[in-house]
């Protein structure tokens, strides 16, 4: 019996953090409808979902994402800022006690190298 592949998302670029290469990709929010991206490690298995879901704040123009900054996505949100894939835009986004940072993906993430 053969075994199905699954069909893996589109890569972004990758990130160094803590030692793996981590493969930043487009992902969604079911709710809403909203783009995502995640962090998948090498094997394929979700590390972490870089964005948070606002549904009460305005649609963001294409290539711009709500991402949550604190907590336990601080370390991997700076390594991402850091390899380049976004640019921070200096945008806050309310959001109960903390503020969303309002991120753009790079002009070069996704092209080849």
């Amino acid at each position: 019996m053969a075994t199905k592949k699954t069909k893996q998302p589109a890569e972004l670029g990758k990130v160094q953090f803590r030692g793996e290469a981590l493969r930043l990709v487009p992902a969604g929010y079911y709710d809403t409808g909203r783009p995502a991206l995640s962090l998948i490690d090498g094997d394929g298995a979700p590390y972490a979902r870089l964005t948070v879901n606002l549904p009460d704040a305005p649609d963001l123009p294409e290539g711009n994402y709500y991402v949550k900054t604190w907590s336990e996505n601080a370390e991997v949100a700076r390594a991402v800022l850091a390899s380049g894939l976004m640019l921070d835009t200096g945008q806050r986004v309310p959001t109960g006690f903390v503020e969303a940072a309002v991120w753009n993906l790079s002009l070069t993430a996704g092209e080849p190298s």
